[in-house]
């Protein structure tokens, strides 16, 4: 999922398709909106990863073969991943 923020009609369409993974990706955005989208989406029975970009880049900027690479590299979302995360901000 790109872009800056999902709608709760977005989110209610994608748990309504056959869409049962996603990686979270939002464009500028804090990491814990990332986490909390995982979490939300999570909640609807969908295997999230929270794929975290370098400061100031958006997948546009950094291209199809990095961002595939910090997928591949994402923690999948759990509520011990989103505290550890939460801890290595402090």
């Amino acid at each position: 999922l790109y872009g800056k923020r999902q709608s709760e009609a977005q989110l209610l369409r994608i748990a309504s398709s056959p869409i049962r993974t996603a990686y979270c990706t939002l464009d500028q955005a804090p990491k814990s909106q990332n986490w909390e989208l995982a979490r939300r989406l999570s909640e609807m029975e969908i295997e999230c990863y929270v794929v975290t970009l370098p400061p100031g880049k958006d997948p546009a900027d950094l291209g199809r073969a990095a961002v595939l690479d910090l997928a591949l590299r994402a923690p999948r979302w759990s509520e011990e991943a989103a505290l550890l995360s939460q801890l290595e901000d402090l």
